[in-house]
């Protein structure tokens, strides 16, 4: 209820992307919103290219039925975005979710080590 934290968003700003993990069960686009918003603040107050960072999507919860609502609507206003979505509980498309994660990895590590 209190935002992302400054120690937090200062802490990832070494990450080479962004991995937003969404509640499946809410308004993902809401809360996507709200995320981007809190970098974008961070980034003005902190002079940070945080919000600049490459980033994905997983939609968590995909066994609830409105996640499936969800998803489709995340998708449709977020063409160009990578998403991928998995239910932590049920461990569906577990295996698929590290996949996704050592491609974000090997993607981006170059730009991660680069930096000082």
């Amino acid at each position: 209820g209190n935002g992302l934290g400054l120690q937090f968003l200062g802490h990832i700003e070494r990450a080479a992307a962004l991995l937003f993990v969404l509640d499946g069960a809410a308004d993902c686009m809401a809360q996507l919103a709200q995320l981007r918003a809190e970098l974008a603040a961070y980034d003005e107050q902190f002079e940070s290219s945080l919000g600049k960072k490459p980033w994905a999507i997983l939609l968590n919860k995909i066994d609830l039925a409105q996640a499936s609502e969800q998803l489709a609507n995340v998708q449709k206003n977020c063409p160009d975005a990578e998403i991928i979505a998995a239910s932590c509980l049920e461990n569906k498309y577990i295996a698929e979710l590290q996949t996704f994660l050592l491609h974000l990895k090997n993607r981006y590590s170059a730009a991660c080590e680069a930096e000082p």
